[in-house]
């Protein structure tokens, strides 16, 4: 499923339910409002915890944060690979990491909650940790649940909405203090949100994604995500399949309406494979930047590899900067671009995306402009929407060296996102 995120900023909620404009990155795990034609409305980021790492299973490709297992995939027949935010990797990660971890629920052998990792940040962390999960073995007497191994006391803290109880299965996010103890596996909670993924998705038709757990053949009901489907009347979008092709740990793509319980009707439901769905495949359009050679380049911030690439371009076209492409491949381990295609596209005035790099000269904070030198000078202007990534500010980014994407109009490209090229 493509998404046209054009001028649309993406946002994260803090440890305080306030909102602010974050940097969409591959792997992370967002929720997509949009406009039934895929444009998107809103794009909201949301991790599946903010921790620290309390060990690490190099052997079994695993790592233990807030209680919970995270299981590194390297295998695309098993969904997603796992991105690493370089220069981190798994190699390097550490006990005592802080780390942002988006990922996929499923349930292990044993029927423990477990994340898939779909991207994994090292993080300077705040003083509130979260974690996303279901809630397990709720008891209101001792105001306690479980999410995975931890046990969560949520006794005097603040559960929101004001009108939402707890039960047992509900998706609940879990604010937790940096200083909290963890001694016994019982940590206490600073707040609990529920999450109401109905009124969330406004009645209309969801689309999820997940590896399936806790299968019932005969109820044809499943787990996807830490969520209860109901399949009863979903019809499978590949042609010959039925219920009885599902399993434990196949990776599926469904359609459906979310009920009041929380639980989702299925309409259609799609098994994934690298042959038939192109799992981990992406497609990005964009324009080169940091070229050093056909294996390295990039493009939308990714690092690509176009070495054994079909190349798709008008006779004696050679890839380099500012050249406007669109790349289809897959995630690579180490969180690149394998690239299968690369195909020149037509930079349309007003409405494709592009990146420019150079350094940032000319700056006019109160007519919020510059110009960016680099291959070329490009004037650009930039409005109260733009990301400015990090800790950059235009009040420091003059004689910087930078990143800018946004749309080209009339010469002038208007900034969505500037970065600094690191």
């Amino acid at each position: 499923m493509r998404i046209d995120d054009r001028g649309i900023i993406a946002r994260l909620e803090d440890a305080n339910g306030v909102l602010g404009n974050v940097e969409l990155k591959m792997g992370q795990s967002v929720d997509i409002e949009h406009d039934g034609t895929l444009k998107a409305k809103r794009v909201l980021v949301n991790p599946e915890m903010q921790g620290v790492i309390s060990a690490v299973d190099a052997a079994a490709g695993t790592m233990k944060v807030l209680g919970m297992t995270v299981v590194i995939n390297t295998d695309r027949a098993s969904g997603p690979v796992t991105v690493f935010e370089a220069p981190y990797t798994f190699a390097n990660a550490k006990t005592g990491d802080g780390v942002e971890i988006h990922g996929i629920l499923k349930t292990d052998a044993a029927g423990k909650i477990q994340i898939q990792a779909t991207r994994v940040e090292k993080e300077t962390l705040g003083t509130i940790h979260k974690l996303r999960g279901k809630v397990a073995a709720l008891s209101t007497g001792t105001s306690t649940f479980k999410i995975g191994d931890l046990t969560i006391n949520y006794q005097n803290v603040p559960v929101t909405p004001a009108s939402t109880s707890l039960s047992n299965g509900a998706d609940v996010v879990v604010s937790i203090s940096a200083s909290a103890s963890f001694a016994g596996g019982v940590v206490t909670a600073t707040a609990v949100k529920v999450k109401n993924h109905r009124d969330e998705s406004r009645d209309t038709e969801a689309q999820l994604r997940g590896i399936v757990g806790n299968l019932n053949i005969s109820a044809k009901t499943f787990a996807l995500d830490g969520l209860q489907i109901n399949a009863a009347e979903a019809k499978f979008a590949n042609d010959g399949k039925s219920f009885a092709d599902l399993s434990i740990g196949a990776y599926v793509r469904i359609k459906g309406v979310f009920q009041a319980d929380g639980s989702v009707n299925a309409k259609s439901i799609a098994l994934r494979s690298v042959e038939t769905e192109k799992i981990g495949e992406v497609e990005l359009h964009g324009s080169i930047l940091n070229y050093v050679s056909i294996a390295d380049f990039s493009v939308r911030g990714m690092k690509m590899n176009a070495a054994t690439a079909e190349i798709d371009c008008p006779s004696g076209t050679v890839l380099r900067n500012d050249l406007q492409v669109k790349i289809e491949g897959f995630l690579a381990a180490d969180g690149s671009v394998k690239v299968k295609e690369v195909e020149c596209e037509k930079l349309d005035d007003g409405t494709s995306t592009v990146e420019r790099e150079g350094i940032a000269g000319n700056v006019n904070v109160d007519a919020k402009t510059f110009v960016l030198t680099g291959s070329s000078a490009v004037n650009v202007k930039w409005n109260d929407a733009t990301l400015f990534v990090k800790s950059l500010t235009p009040a420091t980014m003059g004689s910087k060296k930078l990143e800018v994407e946004g749309i080209l109009t009339g010469g002038v490209l208007t900034a969505s996102k500037i970065k600094l090229d690191d």
